[in-house]
């Protein structure tokens, strides 16, 4: 482990999202890292604590957004019928009860209505439904996976969605469109479906283009979805969404993999790159487990694609997984300079092979970077500013697998479960479960904290967890 002076915190946030407490305005919520603002309820059952629950049509796991005391989720309605899904090998999940993820290719596409809607906060009621198009995707998606993954990204004002290959909308929180744009069509690997959200930065729309074709990063205007610039990547799958922290130097927006990149939100331009290959495989720990939701990566964890969890970040630096099989953990100093002939120059505070998450992203509260093995219910708990190890190989006897990443409030940090369970835990050095929550929906999407409740969206309904 390497030791490193504590650096001024920089705030990592998207820019343009609302800071209204009351508010969830994206992945991950307002600063992108789980965290939240309110204190949701530490026990809730079908019988307890539950405000209301809204069956939602069709199928879709992105997240609820929040804004101005409504809700916004997307969904995609089948509108034919829907062939049998391909045989898959037998799943490769690690947790002892509710669904687990396959290497498969699921059903094949059928047409589908592509839903916006909006939700009231208190009611629980569907104010408004748009249909953004109806089509077929060219590619088919996983078992696990949905037609409407990304979540939306909002500035207050209005909703940018993206379904993908399928298009890029914007509309007013009153459901009326603003502007359309295609970006084309991705080639994902094994048919496993898009998932990666837009970010916003500096007033613009980050568009993340990873498949297994031309990649990119693009900056969309966010009043007319024209582009503003673009910037070629290396192709491969991937399904990370980025991370925008603020610096000194201006916003960067983070896309971790085998090769973590920075760029400038102005412009595009790179700030600085990180290959994982170069990194010493320092700390300890096992070599991880093997997946869930999307299979193995195309040349493993490390090979540049397959990375699904999201990064966050902190105190000036940003902390990542390269991937889930052969990948490890990295804290990289943002701001650290590179050095003559284009070498790195003292990035890298510490890393950590193995027992790196697949599908959820890892979480960091009060100064402590935790993190899931691969989408099992085994915890590691690290000293973020020096790596040291606070705990590991924690199982949480009350969760399942878990493809939902993460949130921490009020000293708190809830783990959902694919089976519909959640364990909440209390953050600090040592271990300790202090409750174990179970509602009747499996609960794939990452939850939302709106003031002192918490949404849950399940594969039929959407939670409204508040104290009675």
């Amino acid at each position: 482990m390497i030791l490193f002076a504590a650096l001024t915190t920089l705030l990592f946030s998207a820019p343009t999202a609302p800071q209204d407490s009351q508010d969830w305005a994206g992945w991950r919520g307002p600063g992108g890292n789980g965290v939240a603002a309110g204190l949701p309820p530490l026990e809730w059952s079908e019988e307890q604590n539950v405000r209301w629950k809204t069956e939602i049509p069709g199928k879709g796991i992105s997240s609820p957004v929040s804004v101005g005391g409504r809700i916004f989720l997307t969904s995609a309605v089948a509108t034919g019928e829907t062939p049998e899904p391909e045989p898959q090998p037998e799943p490769q999940g690690t947790g002892r009860r509710g669904g687990r993820g396959g290497f498969g290719r699921g059903a094949p596409p059928v047409e589908h209505d592509f839903l916006v809607l909006a939700i009231d906060h208190e009611t629980g009621e569907v104010i408004w439904e748009v249909v953004a198009t109806t089509a077929t995707p060219h590619e088919g998606t996983h078992g696990d996976g949905s037609f409407a993954t990304p979540t939306i990204a909002t500035d207050g004002e209005t909703l940018f969605v993206s379904f993908g290959s399928v298009g890029i909308f914007a509309y007013d929180l009153q459901g009326k469109l603003l502007w359309k744009t295609d970006l084309g069509d991705m080639s994902i690997m094994f048919s496993f479906g898009e998932g990666i959200s837009p970010v916003l930065a500096d007033d613009k729309l980050m568009i993340l283009w990873q498949h297994n074709g031309d990649s990119f990063l693009a900056a969309l205007n966010t009043a007319d979805g024209k582009e503003i610039w673009r910037q070629k990547r290396e192709s491969g799958s991937s399904w990370c969404t980025p991370t925008c922290v603020e610096t000194e130097s201006g916003t960067l927006v983070i896309v971790p993999g085998a090769t973590t990149t920075a760029y400038h939100a102005a412009d595009g331009r790179i700030a600085w790159t990180h290959k994982a290959a170069a990194t010493a495989q320092q700390g300890t720990g096992d070599r991880g487990g093997r997946g869930g939701a999307g299979g193995r990566g195309r040349r493993g964890g490390g090979g540049g694609s397959g990375v699904i969890a999201s990064a966050v970040a902190g105190d000036g630096v940003v902390y990542l997984s390269t991937g889930s099989r052969g990948g490890s953990f990295l804290a990289l100093h943002i701001e650290a300079q590179e050095a003559d002939g284009g070498e790195e120059s003292d990035r890298v505070a510490w890393s950590r092979p193995g027992g790196t998450p697949y599908v959820p992203s890892p979480i960091l509260y009060d100064g402590i970077f935790y993190s899931l093995k691969s989408n099992s219910a085994i915890l590691l708990a690290v000293d973020a500013a020096t790596g040291e190890v606070l705990y590991e190989g924690q199982r949480m006897d009350g969760l399942g697998d878990s493809y939902a990443s993460p949130i921490a409030a009020g000293g708190r940090l809830y783990f959902t479960g694919r089976d519909g369970t959640c364990e909440v835990v209390r953050a600090g050095p040592k271990f300790e479960s202090l409750a174990v929550n179970v509602l009747d929906d499996s609960i794939d999407a990452s939850p939302a904290v709106v003031g002192n409740t918490l949404l849950l969206r399940g594969r039929t309904y959407l939670y409204c967890i508040a104290e009675q």
